[in-house]
């Protein structure tokens, strides 16, 4: 699935990070359906933040950072919660799929 993938890959050449094919379904109670990266042909249901806040700390002994992604804002705060580790590699991959995306929003709505 090249529309999801694992951060820590290490790819040689770098393309545009593709959205998610359509179509995104949403239930009435704020859930995406979401394709599952490790499991082909696999959904999850998750629940939709709007805002995402952000930790990290150094933690060599896990082989680079760790970051810790909260769902939602301080007016709408949520308990969907993930840390992960990442090497610097694997920070870098991530910075530049999100800067491919803003790319792409920007191609696509200026």
């Amino acid at each position: 699935m090249a529309f999801m993938k694992v951060v820590e890959a290490s790819e040689p050449e770098r393309r545009a990070f593709p959205p998610m094919p359509p179509p995104l379904l949403i239930s009435c109670d704020g859930k995406g359906w979401f394709p599952d990266p490790f499991m082909p042909c696999a959904f999850r249901l998750t629940t939709i933040c709007a805002g995402l806040a952000m930790g990290w700390a150094e933690a060599p002994e896990l082989g680079g950072a760790v970051l810790n992604f909260v769902g939602g804002n301080e007016n709408n705060p949520t308990d969907e919660a993930v840390a992960v580790t990442l090497t610097r590699e694997g920070l870098r991959n991530l910075i530049r799929d999100l800067v491919s995306i803003d790319a792409q929003l920007e191609q696509d709505h200026g």
